[in-house]
């Protein structure tokens, strides 16, 4: 987002929920470190990189979450994000990525 000046995973979210009117909450899952980007490491480094590095709002506990990226890579970061988000008590986590890489 930084580089960008825009998180492209949030506006493809945005996208899906008007399209399929269901609510989004760009504030219920946050980073609360600085990561390195994930793309600039090794897949070995990706992982120590983000573990740790999220937070998940209360209000998610016994939620179903739908979780959107732009592009999968090692899964690094989903891993994460979903740890904390089952920590949080989220009661079932989808993940939508938009593209996969090999």
């Amino acid at each position: 987002q930084r580089k960008r000046g825009f998180n492209q995973s949030l506006e493809i979210a945005r996208f899906l929920s008007q399209a399929l009117k269901l609510p989004i909450d760009p504030n219920a899952c946050k980073r609360t470190r600085y990561t390195l980007a994930q793309a600039e490491l090794p897949a070995k480094a990706r992982h120590a990189n983000v573990n740790k590095a999220f937070w998940a709002s209360p209000e998610l506990c016994n939620q179903s979450v739908i979780i959107v990226d732009d592009v999968l890579t090692t899964g690094s970061t989903i891993n994460a994000i979903c740890k904390t988000l089952r920590t949080c008590g989220v009661k079932h986590i989808t993940v939508w990525a938009m593209a996969k890489t090999k």
